[in-house]
Formats: structure tokens, sequence, C-alpha cells
């Protein structure tokens, strides 16, 4: 199997979860995120893109394949086209195959995280191995500048580099 098919993207909020804006930590769900826009982060109402926000939310990156993947690198295929608009990315801090700690609300900050945007795949931020089964939680946040201006182009692709 190759790592592209084998890894799955998963939300966090307890096993039955099928929600995005509900993936504030906890146990990773049996329900994987599917593609599509405002598949995880909401989208930004105007008075959003006007007030500003910053939004957090955590997801499990889960190897459902036969064979471990190893050499690992997470990083941001594409970002936000728009300049008032600001991703980040971070490993959680939670093991392999344990429980993130979640936050209360959408907007609050997980504690611990050191915030980075891996823009390529030689600057990825280096990711456990994975054996089958195993799982790792992530942390994403998103940042509206006040008065965004957005693009209905704008969206965040995940990649994930190795063997």
């Amino acid at each position: 199997m190759s790592l592209n098919s084998d890894i799955g993207y998963y939300y966090s909020g307890g096993s039955a979860n099928t929600s995005g804006a509900a993936s504030l930590g906890d146990a990773i769900s049996t329900h994987a995120i599917g593609s599509g826009n405002g598949n995880l982060f909401p989208n930004v109402a105007l008075d959003e893109a006007v007030a500003g926000s910053s939004s957090y939310l955590c997801i499990y990156l889960k190897n459902n394949g036969s064979v471990a993947h190893t050499g690992l690198g997470l990083y941001f295929e594409s970002t936000p086209i728009g300049t008032d608009d600001t991703v980040f990315v971070s490993l959680g801090l939670a093991a392999v195959n344990a429980t993130e700690t979640s936050v209360s609300t959408i907007n609050t900050s997980p504690a611990g995280i050191i915030w980075q945007q891996p823009n390529f795949n030689y600057s990825a931020i280096a990711f456990p191995d994975l054996n089958p089964g195993d799982y790792q939680a992530i942390w994403l946040y998103r940042n509206i500048a006040v008065v965004s201006s957005g693009s209905v182009l704008d969206y965040v692709r995940l990649a994930l580099s190795g063997t």
C-alpha cells in the first residue's frame, strides 16, 4: 500500500463525532474527515470576517494500512491565497495512540502547543512513525484577520511525506 492511501484523517471529540467544529481534542472519532469545502473548519461568515477570529481544531492521522510508515513529515501542500487568513499546525502533545487533551471551545488555544507553518516538504514537521492501526493527534490554528477580505478560493491541504 502507499502512504497516501493508508493514512486517514479523523475527527477528534469522541468516537461518534462527525463534526469539524466539535473536534476540540479528546478521543479519536471512528468517522473520517471527508473531502470538500468546509469539511473541517466552519466556513467564515461575514460577521466573523469583519470582527476577525481565531479557531483551533484537533484531528488525528491514522495508519489504516497493513505496513508501517516511517520517516514521516507533515506540511501544508497548499495554504490560503489571501493575506488576511493564516493557518498553523502542530503535533499534539499526546503520544502515538494516546488521547489528546481537549479544549472547551473552538476559540480556546490548546496549552503548550508550538505553532508552525511548514509550507513545503523540505520544511516538514517531523512526524512519528505509524505502525498499522497507529494514530497521532495534530492541532490546526486558523486566524482570520479583522476586516478580512477572504476568498472563496481559500483552502488548506495537509500533506504527509515519508515511506
